[in-house]
């Protein structure tokens, strides 16, 4: 008996059919061959497109960390304002204006992987009464005798700049211990203003000048722990008239991610003229004193 095909193509390739499955054979591989060539012209699934996956975003978000402190801080030097006919300015000590007053310090740092702005500043006003044995001067107020002066003396500084990481040091891989150093530079202005009166005078005396400066400096911060870090910040100042030299030293605990306590010392440098004597308005010395505060982190 002649097989079809198929079935001599499945006897070939698998096993001899013994005589008794010759039938069984006829009506299997018809539905065999039927099955394979179904088989090959069934519609194979789509693959799926490949994914693009886009290169990660390796920049950190921008952090905001906003700082109130309270600085307790007293102004040393000479000052001189219009209307003296000295020659040489008169020290704060003898109108009284050297003791500390508590004043308020802010600032606001938006931060990122390497970018660092900062804006900050400060207000202070102290107010002095004088009875000097010797006559004493300031501006077109003369005190003699039993005669003293008033004066107040307000200092408002304001500080805006960008700042660029330019050094990193990790001191170990699996810890937060680091060193970080950004440059910066912008703006600064110191606003001054002395108001003095005398009882041996009816006409009271207000002065005030606006000092603008660009400003150069670094910041460095060492972390020690995850709760527990240093800073430091030195910076300059260069303008019409006046300089001036800006430090501050701090630690800070911080217990939670979002909030920071911290504790320093700061002292800002300032020599800033206008004019000529008897019209020159001068200020040499110095505001310093310890502060402290929080910081908020959002």
């Amino acid at each position: 008996m002649k097989l079809p095909h198929a079935a001599r193509s499945f006897r070939t390739r698998h096993l001899a059919i013994p005589a008794f499955l010759t039938p069984l054979a006829l009506l299997i591989a018809p539905a065999a061959s039927m099955a394979q060539s179904t088989a090959a012209h069934a519609p194979q699934p789509a693959e799926a497109p490949a994914t693009q996956n886009a290169p990660a975003n390796t920049e950190a978000p921008w952090t905001i960390r906003l700082n109130t402190r309270a600085w307790y801080v007293a102004p040393t030097g000479d000052l001189q304002i219009p209307g003296s006919e000295q020659t040489s300015p008169t020290d704060v000590e003898l109108l009284n204006i050297d003791e500390p007053r508590l004043s308020y310090m802010g600032q606001l740092d938006l931060q990122s992987e390497r970018w660092l702005v900062t804006f900050q500043g400060a207000h202070l006003s102290v107010k002095g009464v004088s009875a000097p044995g010797a006559p004493l001067r300031l501006g077109s107020q003369l005190a003699t005798g039993a005669a003293v002066i008033t004066t107040r003396l307000t200092y408002t500084p304001v500080f805006l700049t960008a700042g660029y990481r330019v050094y990193e040091h990790r001191f170990d891989p699996d810890s937060d211990a680091r060193l970080t150093v950004h440059a910066v530079g912008g703006l600064a202005v110191h606003d001054l203003s002395i108001d003095a009166s005398s009882n041996d005078s009816p006409i009271a005396q207000s002065n005030g000048e606006t000092f603008f400066q660009g400003r150069l400096g670094l910041r460095t911060e060492v972390q020690l722990l995850s709760w527990f870090a240093m800073e430091f910040d030195l910076a300059g100042g260069l303008g019409a008239g006046s300089t001036s030299f800006d430090l501050a030293a701090a630690f800070r605990i911080q217990p939670t991610p979002w909030f920071d306590a911290h504790l320093g010392y700061r002292n800002i440098f300032l020599n800033a003229s206008d004019g000529d004597t008897p019209n020159r308005f001068e200020f040499e010395g110095s505001f310093a004193g310890l502060f402290g505060g929080v910081t908020l982190r959002f």
